[in-house]
């Protein structure tokens, strides 16, 4: 009883009950994204819903957003969708192979047009513009 005891003092005092990006712990199993959702002319687009399994967020003006979920430990696939009037929906899994944050651009196609709306999920560095620092706040939660 005693090493149990001392065990679950050991594990909340290093914290490892935590997993969330916002402690800086992480238990393999999430799905942590910070974007950019553009035209096809490379303009930041508000607005935009972005949707994982349990949580939406739309872009803030500069067309930023973040989406952290917990997932199953050891699985990174996500319900993925990204939706704008006027722009064709993008709608898949997505699949990661960490839980570290990871860079997504996506590039929205008018409704007209006669490509489809991409994602870039290894975007250049610096390509995300001013959504590559987290900031407070960047995409509002729904």
């Amino acid at each position: 009883m005693r090493s149990k005891f001392l065990l679950l003092a050991i594990l909340l005092v290093s914290g490892a009950g935590c997993n969330s990006p916002a402690c800086g712990g992480f238990i393999d199993g999430g799905f942590w994204v910070q974007g950019l959702a553009v035209d096809r002319n490379g303009r930041p687009v508000p607005n935009v819903t972005v949707k994982t399994q349990n949580t939406t967020v739309v872009t803030d003006k500069d067309g930023c957003f973040q989406i952290y979920e917990l997932t199953y430990p050891y699985k990174h696939e996500m319900p993925f969708s990204v939706t704008a009037a006027g722009f064709k929906p993008y709608v898949k899994a997505v699949v990661t192979d960490s839980a570290a944050k990871k860079r997504f651009r996506v590039s929205l196609a008018e409704t007209t047009s006669a490509t489809s709306t991409v994602l870039d999920m290894s975007p250049a560095p610096d390509s995300l513009g001013p959504c590559e620092i987290t900031r407070p706040g960047q995409g509002a939660m729904q």
